[in-house]
């Protein structure tokens, strides 16, 4: 045999198995291999195989030795099995089945599922089509549209507050239902497991608030900053209190004033002040040699006047204050007003406006 070249590798190898072997650098290997040509890179380690006309295939002499194997084409198993992996450890290696169910077995499918621990968000939203839930702060979470701009609204069937309930701005309500007629209950729990209604609210034409079970008030001071329809128990009396236009009053509380005035408009309104509040009910009458009494309620009255002593119903109280047909002079009882009433005196004979007159004024608060 002839004496080769040390980069040449001597084989015996068949007509049908290999049309020659060459050996060289890398780059030297033919351009336009033939089939069954076969080339050794002896600086790369790569053993070339010419399957088809014009392509090599490589092969890393690594896999002689059983070391690490570089791929340079692809690997196509050609419907085998690639068996004996180890699990992966770096992001492109490959994984088993076993270690692939295993992991899909941490997280909640797409098409749904059931979950076995918890979902962390962390600083993250969870999202709807149109909707976000997002964490306020360390206590609080809040539903709001997708721009996280606008609150939006939650529907449920029962409402559990273990601490209370809070408005974060000014203006906000609990309303019944959008109709008329509807309802939304105040209930409270007796000794056993019934839920009993305290009160609701009522939607209606003009709505409403209904205290179904007595209201119970209790006993304390008055308010300190007390403004109009307000109503508290005062303790130091025993007594309900409550505020009107006119001041602090006592439920059940009748003010009272008795006054006299003196007749000194003979045609027109006089208007009698200095009573101290607005009165419900009037009683005047003439203190003079003629007599005259009317009682009054802002809405009906009766008038006797001397000298038929007749009793008179009307809107409006006559009053005759001196006795006799040729001294005449009439008064109507007109108003009740803010602190007095206002009389309106008719001077039917001529006589001169002098006569005296009591009164008693009664508010019932």
């Amino acid at each position: 045999m002839v004496d080769l070249p040390d980069y040449y590798t001597q084989t015996a190898i068949s007509e049908a198995e290999a049309a020659g072997i060459k050996g060289g650098l890398d780059a030297n290997k033919s351009a336009t291999p033939v089939s069954r040509d076969v080339y050794l890179a002896t600086d790369t380690h790569i053993l070339y195989v010419c399957f088809t006309d014009g392509a090599w295939t490589g092969f890393d002499a690594a896999m002689l030795t059983q070391g690490t194997v570089t791929l340079y084409e692809d690997l196509v198993a050609g419907g085998k099995k690639i068996t004996g992996l180890a699990d992966p450890a770096a992001a492109q290696d490959a994984a088993t089945q076993a270690y692939v169910l295993a992991r899909c077995g941490l997280y909640l499918p797409l098409a749904g599922g059931v979950m076995t621990g918890d979902i962390s968000l962390g600083a993250n939203f969870l999202r709807t089509t149109d909707l976000l839930l997002k964490q306020l702060d360390a206590n609080t979470f809040a539903l709001k549209d997708s721009t996280d701009t606008l609150y939006k609204d939650i529907w449920l069937a029962k409402f559990i507050a273990f601490e209370s309930f809070y408005f974060g701005a000014s203006g906000y309500g609990i309303n019944a239902a959008n109709a008329d007629g509807a309802f939304a209950t105040l209930m409270a729990r007796d000794t056993g497991n019934t839920l009993i209604e305290i009160a609701r609210l009522m939607g209606a034409a003009d709505p409403y608030f209904q205290a179904s079970l007595p209201m119970r008030f209790l006993p304390g001071v008055e308010p300190g900053a007390v403004v109009e329809g307000m109503l508290w128990y005062l303790a130091a009396t025993d007594k309900m209190q409550y505020r009107n236009a006119t001041g602090t009053k006592t439920l059940g509380h009748v003010d009272g004033k008795l006054g006299t005035f003196t007749n000194d408009v003979a045609n027109g309104n006089q208007v009698v002040v200095g009573v101290g509040f607005s009165p419900d009910f009037l009683l005047v009458w003439a203190t003079g040699s003629g007599y005259s009494i009317a009682v009054f309620d802002g809405t009906r009255g009766l008038g006797l006047s001397a000298p038929t002593a007749v009793p008179v119903f009307s809107t409006t109280l006559h009053m005759n204050p001196y006795g006799g047909v040729g001294n005449l002079i009439n008064g109507e009882l007109v108003s009740l007003d803010a602190d007095g009433f206002t009389i309106t005196w008719s001077n039917l004979t001529g006589v001169a406006p002098a006569q005296t007159f009591a009164y008693l004024a009664l508010s019932m608060g």
